[in-house]
Protein backbone atom coordinates (compact mmCIF):
# COMPACT_ATOMS: atom_id res chain seq x y z
CA UNK A 1 0.00 0.00 0.00
CA UNK A 2 1.61 3.11 -1.19
CA UNK A 3 -1.12 5.71 -0.63
CA UNK A 4 -3.91 4.17 1.50
CA UNK A 5 -7.14 6.09 2.11
CA UNK A 6 -9.27 5.47 5.17
CA UNK A 7 -12.79 6.69 5.87
CA UNK A 8 -14.05 6.93 9.45
CA UNK A 9 -17.62 7.51 10.44
CA UNK A 10 -18.28 8.66 14.00
CA UNK A 11 -21.51 7.08 15.17
CA UNK A 12 -21.36 8.20 18.78
CA UNK A 13 -19.15 10.55 20.76
CA UNK A 14 -18.37 9.94 24.43
CA UNK A 15 -16.10 12.92 25.06
CA UNK A 16 -18.83 15.21 26.39
CA UNK A 17 -19.51 14.39 30.06
CA UNK A 18 -21.81 15.90 32.68
CA UNK A 19 -21.42 15.41 36.43
CA UNK A 20 -24.52 14.37 38.38
CA UNK A 21 -24.32 15.09 42.11
CA UNK A 22 -26.57 15.04 45.15
CA UNK A 23 -29.63 12.90 45.85
CA UNK A 24 -29.29 10.38 43.01
CA UNK A 25 -28.73 6.63 42.97
CA UNK A 26 -25.19 6.75 41.53
CA UNK A 27 -23.50 10.15 41.46
CA UNK A 28 -20.78 10.43 38.83
CA UNK A 29 -19.81 11.65 35.37
CA UNK A 30 -21.98 10.54 32.49
CA UNK A 31 -21.62 10.92 28.72
CA UNK A 32 -24.12 13.15 26.95
CA UNK A 33 -25.03 13.58 23.32
CA UNK A 34 -26.74 16.52 21.66
CA UNK A 35 -30.19 15.01 22.29
CA UNK A 36 -29.66 13.88 25.91
CA UNK A 37 -32.34 15.33 28.18
CA UNK A 38 -32.08 15.97 31.89
CA UNK A 39 -34.49 13.06 32.41
CA UNK A 40 -32.16 10.76 30.42
CA UNK A 41 -29.20 11.89 32.50
CA UNK A 42 -30.98 11.40 35.83
CA UNK A 43 -32.10 7.94 34.71
CA UNK A 44 -28.47 7.04 33.91
CA UNK A 45 -27.56 8.16 37.44
CA UNK A 46 -30.11 5.79 39.00
CA UNK A 47 -32.93 8.30 39.45
CA UNK A 48 -33.63 10.74 42.24
CA UNK A 49 -33.75 9.36 45.80
CA UNK A 50 -37.03 9.63 47.69
CA UNK A 51 -35.69 12.61 49.63
CA UNK A 52 -34.52 14.46 46.53
CA UNK A 53 -36.04 17.75 45.44
CA UNK A 54 -38.31 18.31 42.42
CA UNK A 55 -36.16 21.36 41.64
CA UNK A 56 -32.68 20.49 40.36
CA UNK A 57 -29.91 22.77 39.14
CA UNK A 58 -27.82 22.78 36.00
CA UNK A 59 -24.52 24.39 36.94
CA UNK A 60 -22.50 25.86 34.09
CA UNK A 61 -19.47 28.13 33.85
CA UNK A 62 -19.89 31.25 31.73
CA UNK A 63 -17.19 32.55 29.38
CA UNK A 64 -15.50 34.34 32.31
CA UNK A 65 -15.40 31.18 34.44
CA UNK A 66 -18.21 32.35 36.73
CA UNK A 67 -20.56 29.63 37.97
CA UNK A 68 -24.20 30.07 36.97
CA UNK A 69 -27.03 27.94 38.41
CA UNK A 70 -30.11 27.30 36.30
CA UNK A 71 -33.05 25.90 38.32
CA UNK A 72 -35.09 23.21 36.56
CA UNK A 73 -38.56 22.24 37.82
CA UNK A 74 -38.76 18.55 36.92
CA UNK A 75 -42.48 18.25 37.67
CA UNK A 76 -43.17 21.28 35.49
CA UNK A 77 -41.14 19.78 32.65
CA UNK A 78 -42.82 16.40 33.02
CA UNK A 79 -46.38 17.75 32.90
CA UNK A 80 -45.64 20.35 30.23
CA UNK A 81 -46.24 23.44 32.38
CA UNK A 82 -42.55 24.27 32.73
CA UNK A 83 -39.80 25.06 30.27
CA UNK A 84 -36.05 24.76 30.32
CA UNK A 85 -35.78 27.64 27.83
CA UNK A 86 -34.39 25.32 25.13
CA UNK A 87 -31.31 24.72 27.29
CA UNK A 88 -29.46 21.56 26.36
CA UNK A 89 -26.87 19.80 28.46
CA UNK A 90 -23.27 20.49 27.51
CA UNK A 91 -20.01 18.78 28.32
CA UNK A 92 -18.61 20.23 31.53
CA UNK A 93 -22.04 20.96 33.04
CA UNK A 94 -23.00 19.66 36.46
CA UNK A 95 -26.49 18.65 37.55
CA UNK A 96 -27.13 18.96 41.29
CA UNK A 97 -30.13 17.34 42.98
CA UNK A 98 -30.53 18.87 46.48
CA UNK A 99 -32.46 17.34 49.35
CA UNK A 100 -36.11 18.30 49.36
CA UNK A 101 -37.16 20.73 52.06
CA UNK A 102 -38.97 18.89 54.83
CA UNK A 103 -41.52 19.71 57.45
CA UNK A 104 -42.71 17.69 60.40
CA UNK A 105 -46.18 16.86 61.60
CA UNK A 106 -46.68 16.53 65.34
CA UNK A 107 -49.65 16.16 67.63
CA UNK A 108 -52.72 14.04 66.98
CA UNK A 109 -51.36 12.04 64.08
CA UNK A 110 -50.85 8.34 63.60
CA UNK A 111 -47.50 8.69 61.81
CA UNK A 112 -45.38 11.56 63.17
CA UNK A 113 -42.45 12.01 60.77
CA UNK A 114 -40.67 14.40 58.44
CA UNK A 115 -42.38 14.74 55.06
CA UNK A 116 -40.59 16.10 51.97
CA UNK A 117 -42.07 19.39 50.77
CA UNK A 118 -42.98 18.81 47.14
CA UNK A 119 -44.20 21.16 44.47
CA UNK A 120 -47.96 21.39 44.99
CA UNK A 121 -47.86 19.65 48.41
CA UNK A 122 -50.88 21.20 50.11
CA UNK A 123 -51.82 21.05 53.78
CA UNK A 124 -54.64 18.57 53.22
CA UNK A 125 -52.37 16.04 51.53
CA UNK A 126 -49.68 16.61 54.16
CA UNK A 127 -52.10 15.87 57.00
CA UNK A 128 -53.27 12.70 55.24
CA UNK A 129 -49.62 11.60 55.02
CA UNK A 130 -49.30 12.19 58.75
CA UNK A 131 -52.41 10.22 59.56
CA UNK A 132 -55.04 12.97 59.83
CA UNK A 133 -58.07 12.64 57.68
CA UNK A 134 -59.38 16.21 57.56
CA UNK A 135 -58.26 19.36 55.82
CA UNK A 136 -55.64 21.59 57.38
CA UNK A 137 -56.90 24.84 58.85
CA UNK A 138 -55.16 28.07 57.94
CA UNK A 139 -53.85 29.95 61.03
CA UNK A 140 -56.11 32.74 62.26
CA UNK A 141 -54.19 36.00 62.83
CA UNK A 142 -54.23 37.00 66.50
CA UNK A 143 -55.65 33.70 67.71
CA UNK A 144 -52.94 31.29 66.48
CA UNK A 145 -49.94 33.54 67.02
CA UNK A 146 -47.86 33.30 70.17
Amino acid sequence: MVDPHVTLTVTQTRSQRVSVLGQVGTPGRYPVESNTTIFDLLAQAGGIHGGGSDIVYIIRLDKDGKEIRYPVDLKGLANGSGSIHAMSLQGGDSVFVPKAEQFSIYGEVTDARAIPRRTGNDGDRSHRQGGRHYAARQPTPGRDQT
